[in-house]
């Protein structure tokens, strides 16, 4: 309903999918769907990636994120030059990673 409101598109994306680019989930030009599907180990944890957020509408969707008590997401990334070409295990990965490290000190 979040989404909704704030007039947010979302995809769900499934273990299948996660060979897939960002920029290919994301629906961007010049970056095709593979054919092949993902049959690796998957993960459990939830991950968020926002897509064309300018920061007002990024910094209001958290806040009301936070305001409904939703289930908290710890993985977050924002489609950036950088990862628009990773996959889904990829990204995880890193966010993992990310987060050991910001816990660590």
């Amino acid at each position: 309903m979040l989404c909704l409101r704030l007039k947010i598109k979302i995809r769900i994306i499934t273990k299948e999918q996660y060979n897939q680019t960002l920029g290919a989930l994301a629906g961007i030009d010049g970056f095709p769907l593979k054919e092949e599907v993902y049959t690796g180990d998957g993960f459990t944890d939830e991950m968020l990636v926002f897509k064309g957020f300018d920061n007002a509408l990024l910094d209001r969707f958290l806040v009301e994120f936070k305001k409904l008590h939703l289930t908290r997401i710890g993985l977050k990334a924002v489609l950036t030059e950088h990862n628009i070409n990773w996959d889904s295990i990829a990204l995880h990965e890193e966010l993992l990673a990310e987060d050991k490290k910001m816990h660590e000190n």
